[in-house]
Parts: structure tokens; sequence; C-alpha cells
């Protein structure tokens, strides 16, 4: 329990000092604070994109799994109007998705198997984004990003059910287990730290309503055991309570 107290204590720590550091960087204007909401599709890659279940003698192929995000983010105005510094402390929800079938022979009959698995991963994450601002005629403005982002695993769950069928009978099983995070093979599944690189689109809607999509691509292997790399697209909204007062609108 220490362990985990004492490494969250560290990242509020990186948190503040990455807020303290841009703003002396960059003058005297103040952060734009916004909070945002969406949602994500994410994956895997790497030696578990295929999901072995070796009591039923078939292999599970990877999918994308919805989830979500919440959070805080805060935009530090450079000496450029054009680009801006991003950082924040998000709660996302992440993932895979496992499906497959098969069959074999039993005694003349031919049995029908359906599996599928889910695992759910829970991260707090702080990215280190350049937010390159095309200002529109409309007043409204094209936003491109691109930075690395610091993500720490809460925990998770894997859920894995398959059902067995044949001359019209069928029957369900599942299995749940608890996904930890830490360094000890022995006892944790994934590492706690992972790290990424976010690029992304949107638009800012009169500097306070942003819609993006943007793809987030594991640098970091996070298997103890196996290569597990995150990797997935989200769909967010942000409302942001601040502006630089550069934008003349209509």
């Amino acid at each position: 329990m220490c362990i985990k107290i004492n490494k969250i204590v560290f990242l509020a720590a990186v948190f503040t000092a990455s807020f303290a550091s841009v703003h002396n960087s960059y003058g005297q204007n103040n952060a734009i604070i916004g909070i945002r909401a969406g949602a994500n599709f994410t994956k895997i890659s790497g030696d578990l994109e295929t999901l072995d279940l070796d009591d039923l003698d078939m292999s599970l192929t990877a999918k994308y799994r919805p989830g979500f995000q919440v959070g805080v983010v805060a935009n530090f105005p450079m000496n450029n109007d054009n680009f801006m510094f991003q950082t924040g402390l998000i709660y996302s929800q992440q993932g895979v998705k496992w499906e497959g079938s098969g069959s074999e022979p039993y005694q003349g009959i031919t049995i029908n198997y359906e599996a599928d698995a889910e695992m759910t991963l829970n991260y707090l994450k702080i990215p280190a984004y350049f937010l390159y601002r095309h200002y529109l005629n409309s007043g409204n403005i094209l936003q491109l990003q691109a930075g690395p982002y610091l993500g720490y695993g809460l925990g998770g769950k894997l859920k894995i059910e398959a059902t067995a069928s044949a001359m019209g009978v069928s029957e369900t099983n599942s299995n749940e287990e608890t996904i930890n995070f830490g360094s000890d093979k022995e006892k944790h599944h994934l590492k706690t730290f992972d790290l990424g690189l976010g690029l992304g689109a949107g638009l800012l809607f009169r500097e306070k309503f942003h819609i993006g999509v943007a793809y987030n691509i594991g640098l970091s292997d996070v298997g103890l055991n196996e290569i597990v790399k995150n990797n997935g697209v989200s769909l967010t909204l942000t409302f942001m309570f601040g502006s630089n007062n550069r934008t003349v609108y209509e």
C-alpha cells in the first residue's frame, strides 16, 4: 500500500511541476483550464493480439474495446499566438476485446465453441502536448496536437466467457480475474507506468468548446511476461474556461 501511495504522490508532483515549468518559461499569461470527457476505442499490440484458450484448443483475435475518459486539462499560452502547451490529469478506461469460434468432433458429434474475452485497464494519464492553432475566418480554431503522455495503471479486470453447443444444447462458462499493476512477475500482470505518443486534431469553437479526435500510440512495453503495448483512438469534448483574447468573432 505504501508503494502505491508514493507513486501517486510522485505523479502529482510531476503534474504540478509541469504547470510551473511551462508558466515560468512562457511568460505572464495564465493557464486556460478545461474539463474533458470522451470515448476511447482501444486495443493492444504485441504477444497478446491473439489470446490462446488451451482448454478449448482455439485462439481469440484482438478487437477494439469501447471505454471512456474524463478529466481536466490546462493550456499554457506561449510566445507565439499559434502555439500552446497542454497538460492535465485524465482518468482513462482502456483495454481490449477478443473474439473467436471453433469446433471439434467428439464421439460422432460436432461441438461448436464461441468465446469472447475482455480486459479493462484503468489509467491516470498526464499529457504533455504541444498545440498548433490555425485561426479560421469564421473565428473558430483548427487545432493540431502532438506530444508524449505518461500513464499510471490503477487496476483492471479480465473476463472470459465461452459457450459450447451441440444438437440444440448449449452451456456457457465464465471466469473473471483481477489485473494487478506492478513489477513483480509472480504477483503482477502489467507494469505500472505506460509511455506513449498522442497525435490529434480538432476544432475549437469560440475558444470554449473543443471537439477532437486523437490516436494514442504506445511506446513502452507494459507487459511483464509478454510484449504488450496500448493503442487506441479517442473522441473528446472539452469545455475551456478562458481565452487568450486573440480571436475576433464576426
